[in-house]
């Protein structure tokens, strides 16, 4: 099962994710292009060494620590970013001062898990090995790789 769209979580947590992603992404030498929606493509176009990025972001909303992982063993994607046309992959916490980034291409290569979430039951993820992602804290307007 995939959870079904969500206009009430879209609509509390996707503006303040791109600015939170475009902020990042600024800082660590990407040019944010545009944050408009591409449904099922990507969240943000950015340009990368003049190439032409497209990331896809996430708020992980049980992942409620700042400044470092909640402590699972996998950073667990919905199975539903498969479709994603994403080069890069930010999942952030539910506070936004803290983020996960890796390539779209280690989620896609990552082994599949079905669990159950606080939105649904059997949804399949891929879980991602930790060492595929590098993690970020927000420290005013800087990044700070942890």
């Amino acid at each position: 099962m995939t959870k079904p769209f969500s206009p009430e979580l879209y609509r509390q947590h996707d503006h303040a994710a791109k600015c939170a992603t475009m902020r990042f992404l600024a800082f660590v030498g990407y040019f944010p292009i545009t944050a408009k929606e591409m449904y099922k493509d990507a969240d943000i176009c950015a340009l990368w060494q003049n190439k032409t990025v497209f990331v896809e972001c996430e708020v992980k909303t049980v992942w409620n620590k700042s400044g470092r992982w909640q402590g699972f063993k996998t950073v667990d994607v919905p199975y539903r970013k498969k479709d994603s046309k994403s080069n890069l992959f930010v999942m952030l916490n539910t506070h936004l001062d803290t983020l996960a980034v890796t390539l779209t291409a280690n989620i896609l290569q990552s082994p599949l898990t079905i669990k159950n979430t606080v939105y649904t039951s059997g949804e399949l993820f891929f879980a991602v090995p930790m060492h595929c992602f590098k993690f970020y804290a927000a420290i005013g307007e800087t990044f700070k790789l942890l």
